[in-house]
């Protein structure tokens, strides 16, 4: 079992009890200013550090898979649940699309753009004939 004396398990808890005390706050701006925060922390990466010091091997990679699973649930909250996914999921959604079909759209033919292009025009016979379909 893991050792409840040890340090890096009491900063790990005091860190998920923090978490879930304040989860109710968190949204993307002071996800930001979080991570800010930490960055010029002098305690940045203490925690981290009291991991790395458990001599026991498995505990020490429990209490790593732990701290990360955290993180990970912690970001997926801020990012996707909530008021705040009315902006992330958008961008998200238009981020894997980008990625899986950017290079398709990269190539795309020059008779496309052309034809897109002749839509655009108000007098040509593509744009008349595209607005006589839709308007029945």
């Amino acid at each position: 079992g893991v050792p409840f004396d040890t340090p890096a398990y009491r900063q790990l808890r005091d860190t998920i009890n923090g978490l879930i005390r304040f989860a109710h706050q968190f949204h993307l701006a002071s996800l930001f200013v979080a991570i800010f925060a930490v960055r010029e922390s002098l305690a940045a990466g203490q925690l981290e550090a009291s991991i790395g010091k458990v001599a026991d091997l498995q505990v020490r990679v429990y209490l790593n898979d732990v701290y990360h699973r955290v993180g990970a649930r912690s970001l997926r909250y801020v990012m996707l649940e909530g008021s705040q996914a009315l902006v992330v999921l958008p961008l998200l959604a238009l981020y894997v699309f980008w990625r899986r079909h950017g290079q398709w759209l990269k190539e795309l033919p020059p008779s496309f753009t052309d034809k897109l292009m002749t839509l655009g025009r108000q007098d040509s016979p593509e744009s008349r004939r595209m607005r006589e379909a839709m308007a029945v």
